[in-house]
């Protein structure tokens, strides 16, 4: 999770505490900080190895703070094996119940790799409900495909049916994943174990989010990464945004 541990100090008799009391009092003291803090546009991101691999939340902060006329951006994250988890981490309550969020970014939803079977989804809607409750917009992070399986379109209706009984969005990377490998399909995606994404895919997930939460143009790309290609991809992803 990602908080500014500068913006108050500790006594010194804290670490001595009870450590759940300590670990929800660090939580609530920094969180009381962000009130405190000039206004600035709030985005939390839930998510598990999809959401942390290249750091997709902070890729987000960089990209929304490159546009002609950006907000003061805060980026928190906080991860787990699936958003069933998540719901019941405390820290995940703690953050969107006090957090002043505008977005609240869900990822990992209970998702068959069959395709066969059908979970109960009852963290992610847990977590929506709350988010909304705490007077947050709710995206759902729809993941692209593994590599060489047809699957965007079961992902998505995966999350569609969360945000239909829950309220939300769905952001659906995968499609923006296929509109980009259907215009030019040497293009490197994946990581090597074709289930995470690389750099340049992790790049494309990021913006798409970043736009929908920010529709500007930005212009920020890795450092690493080729500013042609990037400039490619983002032109891909707001023709694939547009769309009706």
């Amino acid at each position: 999770m990602q908080l500014p541990f500068n913006r108050f100090s500790i006594p010194t008799n804290f670490a001595n505490s009870n450590p759940v009391i300590h670990c929800t009092t660090m939580l609530l003291l920094l969180l009381a900080a962000h009130t405190f803090a000039p206004k600035e546009l709030r985005i939390l991101f839930l998510g598990n190895s999809h959401t942390a691999n290249f750091s997709v939340p902070q890729q987000v902060q960089n990209l929304i703070e490159s546009s002609p006329k950006p907000p003061k951006v805060l980026v928190d994250q906080h991860t787990g094996a699936n958003l069933n988890t998540l719901d019941k981490d405390q820290q995940s309550q703690i953050l969107i119940e006090h957090g002043h969020y505008d977005y609240v970014v869900l990822q990992g939803a209970m998702v068959s790799s069959s395709h066969k079977y059908t979970y109960s989804q009852e963290g992610a809607l847990d977590l929506a409900k709350l988010a909304q409750r705490s007077k947050a917009k709710v995206f759902y992070f729809s993941e692209w495909p593994r590599k060489g399986i047809d699957e965007t379109e079961y992902t998505a209706n995966v999350y569609k049916g969360i945000a239909k009984a829950a309220g939300g969005e769905v952001i659906n990377i995968g499609a923006v994943w296929d509109a980009a490998l259907k215009a030019d399909p040497t293009l490197d995606l994946w990581s090597a174990d074709g289930n995470h994404s690389s750099q340049l895919g992790a790049y494309l997930a990021s913006y798409v989010i970043a736009r929908r939460i920010n529709d500007q143009e930005m212009a920020w790309s890795p450092d690493k990464l080729d500013t042609t290609l990037a400039t490619q991809l983002r032109q891909i992803a707001v023709k694939q945004l547009t769309k009706k």
